[in-house]
C-alpha cells in the first residue's frame, strides 16, 4: 500500500461505482461489446486523468520535497563571467524533476562525510548514508568536521528540464551544493503515511470536479437506462457542482501546509532558522 493506491481506494469508496464507470469506462450503448480502444481499468483511468493529470501537477507546484544536491561531479556550462548553467543528471535527483531552485551553496571545506562515499555509500540523491549501524565512528568523525557555509547565492532559477541558471559570482574552490525543490515520484513515496488521508481527500475532490465537468453537459439529455430516467444518478452528479471550488480551497488552505510539514528535513531547517541555527 502506498499513497497513490490509498487515494484510489478512497475515491472508489466515496463515489458510486456506476458514476465512476460512466466517466472512466464509457460504453458504446449501440454495440454489443465495448469498443477495443476503450479503457478497461477504472483504477488506471483515475490515476492518469485525475491524480497525474491534475493533483500531481498542483502538488509539485507547491514544492514536493526539498533536497540538497552535491555538484562536485557536475561541470557547469559558463555563459558569462557571472552566469553559468548546471545540467543536473536525473540520477542525482532520484529520477525526479527539479521544480524550483532555492540557492547554490559554497562550503569552506570539502564535505568529509561525502569524501567517504566508498565506505559510507550514497543514496539516490547523492547524500551520504551508512548501513552498518548507528554507532559508526568514521561517520561520527565526519559529522564532527561538518563544513561551514562560506557563500550562498539565491540568484538561481530553473530554465529547463533539470537545468539551473546561476547568475552570481561565486569564488573558486570549496564544495558546491544546489538546494532545490523536486517533484513527487509516480507513487508519491516521499509522503509520510500520516498524510495519506489528507492526500486522499484532495484526490476525491479532484475526481468529483472531473466527473461533474465530464457529465454536466451530457446530463442535459438525461441519463436513460431501460427507458427510465436515472434521477439518483443525476442528483448525485449535480451535488459535485462545487467540487472544483472545494478542491482549490482545500489545496490552498490545508494541503500546502500538510505537504510542507511532511517534508521533515525542510521543516527541521525552518525550525532551526527560528532559533538561529539554519544551515
Amino acid at each position: 500500500m502506498d499513497a497513490l493506491r490509498y487515494a484510489v481506494n478512497t475515491i472508489k469508496q466515496k463515489i458510486p461505482k456506476r458514476i465512476l464507470e460512466a466517466v472512466f469506462l464509457p460504453k458504446e450503448y449501440y454495440q454489443l461489446r465495448r469498443a477495443p480502444y476503450m479503457a478497461n481499468n477504472i483504477d488506471d483511468e483515475i490515476i492518469n486523468k485525475v491524480i497525474m493529470g491534475r493533483v500531481r501537477h498542483d502538488c509539485n507546484t507547491a514544492g514536493a520535497q526539498e533536497v540538497t544536491i552535491p555538484l562536485r561531479t557536475v561541470n557547469p556550462e559558463f555563459i558569462d563571467n557571472d552566469k553559468y548553467v548546471y545540467h543536473i543528471p536525473k540520477q542525482l535527483t532520484g529520477g525526479r524533476t527539479i521544480t524550483s531552485a532555492i540557492s547554490v551553496i559554497l562550503y569552506s571545506m570539502g564535505n568529509i562525510s561525502s569524501g567517504l562515499d566508498g565506505f559510507l555509500g550514497t543514496n539516490s540523491i547523492g547524500m551520504s548514508t551508512c548501513d552498518i549501524g548507528t554507532m559508526n565512528p568514521v561517520k561520527a568523525v565526519g559529522n564532527a568536521y561538518s563544513p561551514q557555509v562560506a557563500v550562498e547565492t539565491t540568484n538561481v532559477r530553473v530554465i529547463g528540464d533539470n537545468m539551473v541558471l546561476v547568475q552570481d559570482l561565486v569564488g573558486p574552490g570549496g564544495d558546491r551544493h544546489l538546494r532545490c525543490m523536486v517533484s513527487h515520484d509516480a507513487q508519491f513515496s516521499n509522503l509520510d503515511p500520516t498524510t495519506w488521508k489528507a492526500f486522499a481527500q484532495l484526490c476525491v475532490l479532484a475526481c468529483k470536479a472531473y466527473i461533474y465537468n465530464d457529465l454536466v453537459i451530457e446530463m442535459d439529455t438525461a441519463q436513460i437506462h431501460a427507458g427510465h430516467e436515472l434521477n439518483a444518478f443525476k442528483d448525485r452528479v449535480e451535488s459535485y457542482a462545487d467540487a472544483d471550488d472545494l478542491y482549490e480551497e482545500y489545496y490552498n488552505e490545508k494541503w500546502r501546509k500538510i505537504q510542507y510539514f511532511s517534508d521533515k528535513p525542510r521543516y527541521a531547517r525552518f525550525v532551526s532558522s527560528l532559533i538561529g541555527r539554519y544551515k
